[in-house]
């Protein structure tokens, strides 16, 4: 590579840096944002990604968009037979528990969900000893800048502090909680 075309590419590329600043948080996001769900579309963890994307949407004015990646072919194979049980998502079981597909045996919380009030708990079934602890968080590649970390992190805590936003939570059998991110 000649000189001059070697100073050329230099400067092309120190242009190019310039005009691809990273992200202020007062500028973020510059573009839609995607959250990956890895779980199947219509469960808890894609309804609350869904709330809490709707939510930046408008907050924002930039759009959030939920793409699952998801494991439901296993409760079509509890549906089918083909598999004995499984753990699930409380609300992805509704359906087929509501239409006969599946019987609830027990659900795995400290207490009865509302949805299903005639379904034990595990420990109610005979397992003293039994914990289990669920957790929805939103993460981010590990260099996103500081501020836009607390940006997204102030609007989910006050989405979270909404009493309507807080009932549709309450829908998919979680108790909204809300950490920061220095808490997680």
């Amino acid at each position: 590579m000649s000189i001059r075309r070697k100073l050329v590419f230099v400067a092309a590329t120190l242009v190019a840096a310039c005009l691809i600043a990273p992200a202020s948080a007062e500028t973020w996001p510059q573009r839609a944002v995607t959250i990956v769900v890895p779980f199947a579309a219509g469960g808890n963890t894609d309804g609350i990604a869904r709330m809490i994307g709707q939510r930046l949407t408008e907050s924002l004015g930039q759009q959030f968009i939920v793409e699952n990646k998801g494991n439901a072919p296993a409760l079509a194979d509890v549906i089918a037979g083909h598999v004995p049980a499984m753990f699930s998502n409380l609300s992805d079981t509704l359906p087929p528990a509501a239409s006969g597909n599946i019987r609830m045996i027990a659900v795995s919380g400290d207490k009865r969900a509302a949805q299903i009030p005639d379904v034990a708990t595990v420990v109610e079934s005979g397992y003293p000893k039994y914990k289990a602890h669920t957790w929805n968080g939103l993460v981010a590649p590990a260099g996103t800048p500081k501020e836009i970390i607390d940006k997204v992190a102030k609007l989910v805590e006050s989405a979270i502090e909404d009493p309507t936003f807080a009932k549709k939570l309450a829908t998919y059998g979680v108790d909204p909680l809300g950490n920061t991110p220095e808490e997680v």
